[in-house]
């Protein structure tokens, strides 16, 4: 049966402390529940993160008057130079949102064949669904199954008996993943064949968190709610707005699969 706690729309908003420190976490998470100190931090990472977009409009508009001005003058010409712009701007993947991930949450209490995943969308109630593509298989974990909204595809390993390979379909995008060092499921190359990740746990044997090693692509960190239970994640998604949805949804996927039991 399906965990208490998230009945079908995620973990409840709660807070707790540990230590000094106190965390908040909320599935999906509400601005009102950061502390005012975190709420300035965001605003000016996503205030950033717009100026970026901004900047490569700005970048392809230019190109876009390259190109308008090589084409003749008159006739249906000019029905295509009115039209060129919007085409070109809307199928620019850089101006696309990207979509940022807060949080992931095993969805039975006691199975890990389904999850459930978050992300900074404003409509709360949007929330992402990775299964197990035969769940009726007790001993196939090979092969699994992704949707956000309109976003889904599928995450395969690529060689049978092989964990250390994975393959992620979806978006007109192929993400790959594989181990640095044979029989190492600590340290994760992933690619989308463009840009290369170096994603790993942060400390050594502990599976409780892990990290982007790589501060070109800004920060991407995931960790267990509560230490030494996988079945709640905790997402600190900072990436850089050009890094695809899939890359980060493939390193949230080889962390929570790597660190929890099969069944």
């Amino acid at each position: 049966t399906p965990r208490a706690p998230i009945t079908g729309r995620g973990l409840a908003n709660e807070a707790f402390e540990t230590g000094s420190k106190e965390f908040f976490f909320c599935r999906p998470r509400t601005f009102s529940s950061i502390p005012p100190k975190q709420q300035h931090q965001q605003i000016f990472h996503h205030l950033s993160q717009y100026i970026l977009i901004i900047v490569n409009a700005s970048t392809k508009i230019k190109k876009y008057r390259r190109i308008s001005q090589n084409l003749p003058t008159g006739g249906h010409y000019s029905t295509m130079r009115n039209i060129l712009l919007p085409i070109f701007i809307v199928t620019s993947p850089t101006l696309a949102h990207s979509q940022y991930l807060t949080g992931i949450a095993s969805y039975y209490n006691d199975s890990f064949v389904e999850w459930r995943f978050f992300t900074d969308d404003p409509d709360e109630s949007l929330e992402g669904i990775l299964k197990l593509t035969w769940q009726l298989s007790n001993d196939d974990w090979t092969a699994w199954d992704y949707r956000l909204g309109e976003l889904f595809g599928e995450i395969k390993m690529k060689w049978k008996d092989q964990p250390d390979q994975w393959e992620l379909r979806g978006n007109n995008l192929i993400i790959t993943a594989r181990t640095i060092w044979r029989d190492d499921f600590r340290e994760w190359r992933i690619s989308d064949g463009s840009n290369n990740l170096n994603f790993k746990t942060k400390w050594g044997n502990s599976r409780d968190e892990w990290e982007l090693k790589d501060s070109r692509f800004g920060s991407f960190s995931i960790y267990t709610n509560f230490e030494g239970d996988p079945r709640d994640w905790i997402i600190a998604d900072e990436t850089h707005p050009d890094l695809s949805f899939e890359l980060k949804l493939m390193m949230a996927f080889i962390a929570v699969f790597n660190s929890s039991p099969r069944q």
